[in-house]
């Protein structure tokens, strides 16, 4: 289960996708962490090798934690957005492109693996591209002030006629 579907007193995994990049998690990160989700034992003073990740996950990978929730948010896209907004046969039509974003300052690796996870979460049908949360940020604001601040001397094209952002 995933998002609203989670029921009240289940127990959560928070920042699943920071797992796929172990080695830029900061110390205080792992620390708010544990602050969020209530687990004391995570809580500690002392930074140590082993203990600097966030928790680990029973029974799963991080890639196939993260392949679940991306599963979860294809399927509610498709059948609670797309195909009932426009019908299954135009859907099935549509040039659509996933953009994942990811942390600046993830390898090369835990790019590799969000690739992998969005791929075994069914999106390998669609061109998927990634960008860093910082250019993805300054998309957004790009296009939020095209028509404001900036005035006429900006221009934003987008050639595709759907794009699918993952935060």
């Amino acid at each position: 289960r995933w998002g609203a579907n989670i029921p009240k007193n289940a127990r959560r995994h928070f920042w699943t996708k920071l797992e796929l990049d172990k080695n830029t998690v900061p110390h205080e990160l792992r620390q708010l962490l544990a602050l969020l989700i209530g687990d004391l034992e995570l809580l500690n003073t002392q930074e140590t090798q082993d203990g600097d990740s966030p928790p680990s996950y029973p029974g799963k990978t991080a890639r196939d934690m993260v392949a679940d929730y991306l599963s979860g948010v294809k399927e509610h896209l498709f059948n609670k957005i797309l195909i009932p907004h426009y019908g299954k046969a135009v859907v099935d039509t549509l040039p659509i492109e996933v953009v994942m974003t990811c942390p600046a300052v993830w390898s090369d690796r835990a790019k590799e693996l969000t690739f992998e996870a969005a791929n075994a979460a069914g999106f390998g049908d669609y061109r998927i591209s990634m960008l860093t949360e910082p250019e993805a940020a300054a998309i957004h604001t790009v296009k939020e002030f095209k028509d404001g601040l900036a005035g006429a001397s900006l221009k934003v094209c987008f050639s595709r006629l759907f794009s699918i952002f993952i935060y």
